[in-house]
């Protein structure tokens, strides 16, 4: 299967999956309930190991659209550093999940305590993989990236080409905007000219 379509497919898994596990996780823990808790750690193993497919697709669809146009390199930046970095933590959270599904059945206190930690971990993965996901989303979307005269001037470079092409086909210079004319005011009278008689 293509990585591109397979990014597509499989990167909200994470990004759904995980703050889900942390409400299951939080509910075992507050409740003392091992079934919950177990539930909320094979979610989180699932959850965040499948963050890891996710980016390695990602770096495969990031060769198939980076040249297209309307596409933003500064986004696609973004989206790839905040991607790694929740990657890592995710698959942190889901071998700390498999740790504790595995002591559950050694040392219930144990488990516990390792499930904190999971928790810990999947609170910052969530994190990153919402700053990741938002980034994700402004590579395509112009008009859900930030309108701040910084944002702008950082993705000036995203995709020239494509406006050379609109500019050349206006009959512009190319990255010159286009010049809107004011139609001009009249000076003198204004209204009919009365002719005597």
């Amino acid at each position: 299967m293509d990585g591109h379509y397979l990014h597509l497919l499989i990167n909200h898994i994470p990004i759904l999956g995980v703050p889900f596990a942390i409400l299951v996780l939080l509910y075992g823990l507050l409740r003392r309930q091992k079934e919950v808790l177990r539930l909320g750690l094979l979610v989180m193993v699932v959850a965040g190991g499948t963050a890891y497919p996710a980016m390695l697709s990602g770096h495969e669809a990031e060769e198939r659209v980076e040249h297209l146009a309307g596409v933003s390199e500064h986004w696609i930046d973004q989206h790839e550093d905040l991607g790694d970095k929740a990657t890592w933590l995710s698959l942190a959270a889901a071998g700390l999940a498999l740790m504790g599904l595995i002591a559950q059945f050694i040392n219930e206190k144990g488990a516990t305590r390792i499930a904190i930690l999971c928790l810990v971990a999947a609170l910052g993965s969530m994190y990153f993989l919402v700053l990741t996901g938002q980034a994700g989303g402004r590579i395509r979307r112009p008009e859900l990236r930030p309108k701040t005269v910084g944002a702008q001037a950082g993705e000036r470079g995203e995709s020239h080409e494509g406006r050379e092409e609109d500019d050349e086909h206006e009959g512009r210079k190319p990255g010159k905007a286009p010049v809107k004319t004011l139609p001009k005011k009249r000076t003198g009278q204004s209204g009919p000219r009365k002719e005597g008689k």
